[in-house]
Formats: C-alpha cells, sequence, structure tokens
C-alpha cells in the first residue's frame, strides 16, 4: 500500500522530478490510510 509513496520518493531524487501539491496530500492521504485499514482488519 505504500508502493506509490515509495515511488515518488524514489523519483524526486533519482529522477529529478518535481513535487506538486496534489503529489503531496495523495502521498499523505496513503499515509493516514495505511493504519487505518490495519485497524479494521483487527476487528
Amino acid at each position: 500500500m505504500l508502493m506509490p509513496v515509495c515511488t515518488v520518493a524514489g523519483g524526486v531524487p533519482i529522477l529529478g522530478e518535481t513535487l506538486t501539491l496534489q503529489t503531496i496530500a495523495g502521498g499523505l492521504l496513503v499515509i493516514a490510510a495505511v493504519p487505518y485499514i490495519h485497524i479494521e482488519k483487527e476487528r
């Protein structure tokens, strides 16, 4: 589930990509969703 975040984190320094507000917001959304999914699976 963190593959998009890792891809962007690697693409910025290696490929010289630029971070946009949409990319940052999407990454934060993914990071916030991971704990939520784990909590729901434990119920």
